[in-house]
Parts: C-alpha cells; structure tokens; sequence
C-alpha cells in the first residue's frame, strides 16, 4: 500500500504480505478515530493451467498507528463459488469480492460473496465490528436464498445505517442487481428491492435481468442529503461490450 501524510506531495510505500497468494484489493475506510481498513481477497492459482483452486480468504488489512503498521485478519476462507461461463471469463470471475465501510460511530460492516460447497452458488455475507475491527461479529447471509450472487458494496452514515447492493443470478441466467438496507447496524434489513429494474437500453438487457455482471467493481454512496447513489456494469460477457449503469433514490 501507498501513504501520504503532506498531502500527496510525498509519498511512502509498505509491503502488507508476501507469499504466494494472489490478493485482489476492493475497498478502503478511515473511522473517524483515525483507524484505516483495506479490504482485500486473496486466491491461490494452483490448479492445473495456473486456474483458481483451493478456497478464497477474505481479509481486512487495519492501522491504528497512520499507517507505520499494519494488522491482517482473516475474517472468513469460503469456497470458490459456481464458474463463470461467458466470454473471455475466467472460472474465478465471480469470486472473491469484499467491501467496507463505517457509520459515525465507527462501527463497522464487511460484506463479502464466497460459496460453502465447492462450485456452488455464492451467497453475500455480512460480518459487523463495533469496536473498530478488534472483534468481529459471527457472518450473516444477506442475500435471499437461492441464488448465485457476486459484487456486494456497503456504505454507512449516521448511527448504524448500512446501505447495500449485490448481483444476483437467477434460474435464467441473468443478473440483477438488489438493493437492501439496515438502520440498526446490520441486526435487520429492509427485504430485496432489484434496482437493476430498466428492462430496455441496451440489447443485453429484459424484463429477466441482463446477460453478465461487467467489471470487477461497482459503487454505492450516500448524498449529503441521505439518498443512496448506486452504480454497477452490465454486458454481453466478460469481453462485452458493456455498460455503467446507476440507480438514484428519489
């Protein structure tokens, strides 16, 4: 990871790991303590061909000293979820995806995807902190059940509001992309609302969702005036072409 502390006129470099496994990096957070988080996934690419195998860690990377050092916590080993099939994409294209954000608290969400069987569907997962990543809470499934899911965002305000997105797979094989909602730092949630909900625009898309989730990010934020913002990438297959689409609360 990179640091400045003059901002941005100069800048220092540290080497969080060093190993054999591939780490994929997705978010970041400052609590307002002065904590800061990464979160990350590692894969190890040791199957036949230099392919994904084995399970998928989702770590949390964490200083509480501006950066001089640094903490890495585990917070789940999951197993890699149903293979991606369209084209151009890579069996693991699904996995591995994390994110992380705190209220004003400074409590905190982690949502993660990662599958419990081998090739199967992958399921959103919640983990919580209410003393800034020093314990964390057993995980929670977020998305409904059922489904195949990948991509999850998080973003928090206030005193335990969680707002959330995830991709969704149907039994058509096509995604979507819901939308839930936590006032009480994470206990319970607003049920699934598809925000993906445009049926037309472009030739991937229907009235049962779009043909691949494109890109390995998306977005949600929070308006000064507390409306949701919500971006992610729909298209063809992993090659595309595709598309960025956002959805506004009103």
């Amino acid at each position: 990871m990179a640091q400045s502390h003059d901002g941005g006129t100069t800048w220092t470099q540290t080497k969080l790991v060093d190993g054999r496994r591939y780490f994929f990096a997705f978010d970041a957070e400052v609590t307002p303590d002065g904590t800061v988080l990464l979160s990350e996934s590692s894969f190890a690419y040791t199957a036949p061909g230099g392919a994904a195998g084995g399970k998928v860690k989702h770590h949390v990377f964490i200083s509480r000293d501006q950066g001089v050092t640094w903490q890495n916590i585990v917070l789940d080993t999951v197993k890699l979820g149903r293979p991606c099939e369209t084209e151009g994409c890579s069996a693991d294209f699904h996995s591995g995806h994390n994110a992380v954000s705190a209220d004003g608290d400074g409590d905190l969400a982690y949502l993660y995807d990662g599958a419990t069987v081998a090739g199967g569907a992958q399921r959103t997962w919640l983990r919580t902190s209410t003393n800034e990543g020093r314990m964390w809470s057993g995980r929670t499934r977020l998305s409904p059940a059922g489904v195949h899911t990948t991509g999850p965002t998080v973003e928090a305000t206030g005193d335990g509001d969680y707002r959330a997105w995830f991709a969704v797979q149907n039994a058509s094989k096509r995604w979507n992309v819901l939308y839930r909602r936590s006032t009480d730092g994470g206990t319970t949630w607003t049920p699934p609302v598809k925000i993906s909900d445009a049926s037309s625009g472009a030739d991937y898309k229907n009235r049962n969702g779009f043909l691949e989730f494109y890109g390995d990010y998306g977005e949600i934020a929070i308006t000064n005036q507390g409306k949701t913002v919500a971006a992610w990438g729909e298209g063809f297959s992993w090659v595309g072409p595709g598309n960025v689409w956002i959805n506004v609360e009103t």
